[in-house]
């Protein structure tokens, strides 16, 4: 269920993604989405008050994935949603992170 972000519970659910081959799937509107790259991640932090920044940085490839203006998440234990909404309640920005593909 979608909550509003709480720093160090979203913090430490990301943690668990660290050191895994994992599937992400980056959703920006209007227009652009990405799914199932495919990354190792290396390292997580949530950064800021709320909004919050998302940083993910990965080992292989080599990357980062930078998402900002995030106020809500849902955690599962397979995969975790972190979302941002525009000022009319629309989805913004999304990424989504999880062990396995996510569905076409």
């Amino acid at each position: 269920m979608q909550e509003k972000i709480e720093k160090d519970r979203l913090q430490a659910a990301m943690k668990l993604f660290e050191d895994h081959k994992v599937y992400f799937h980056l959703e920006v509107n209007p227009g652009a989405y990405y799914r199932n790259a495919v990354g190792h991640v290396d390292s997580v932090y949530v950064r800021g008050d709320g909004p919050f920044r998302l940083f993910i940085s990965m080992k292989e490839p080599e990357g980062l994935i930078q998402i900002d203006q995030v106020t809500h998440c849902e955690i599962d234990p397979e995969r975790v949603f972190v979302i941002g909404y525009d000022d009319q309640q629309r989805l913004a920005r999304m990424v989504a992170i999880s062990f396995q593909p996510f569905s076409m």
